[in-house]
């Protein structure tokens, strides 16, 4: 369980606290989280989508998405279900964005990437399995593309 200021915010196992958090400060209490807000965009009864900052356009079903279009979302995401690479990914979803800083921390790196439409850094943390990036070293400024899975979007309750 996870409290604050005497109220249980949520109760879950462990692995259910860090995958599934309900709201921010629950996502907060265990680990780093990258929080997106969005907008709904609904495109009839089957498809919708989420608008987020920094994102673009996510698409989703209605039976994910069960807010109405125009309802403002709180997505977040955490620094491990991020994939780096130099070059934009086949199909998925992607973005651009600029290293601002990378930490080697032995068995991973953790990077802050800057990406347009977000003012807050993107924190991603990868493996070190293969030396920075197939051997190549990163350098402060550098294009890197960003994407993910749509399951792993975690859909918070606006505190």
């Amino acid at each position: 369980a996870v409290m604050s200021g005497g109220k249980v915010l949520q109760v879950d196992t462990p692995a259910g606290l860090y995958e599934t958090p309900r709201t921010r400060a629950v996502a907060s209490f265990i680990g780093t989280m990258n929080f997106f807000r969005g907008t709904v965009r609904r495109n009839g009864s089957v498809m919708a989508a989420i608008e987020a900052e920094g994102l673009g356009t996510i698409p989703m079903t209605t039976a994910q998405l069960t807010k109405p279009d125009g309802a403002p979302v709180q997505i977040a995401l955490r620094p491990e279900k991020f994939s780096l690479s130099p070059k934009r990914p086949e199909g998925g979803l992607a973005v651009e964005g600029r290293l601002r800083t990378a930490a080697y921390m032995g068995e991973r790196s953790q990077y802050y990437l800057s990406i347009p439409g977000k003012a807050e850094p993107v924190a991603v943390s990868a493996p070190n399995t293969h030396r920075l990036m197939g051997g190549h070293d990163l350098s402060e400024g550098q294009a890197l593309w960003l994407s993910w899975s749509p399951e792993s979007i975690v859909m918070l309750d606006i505190d």
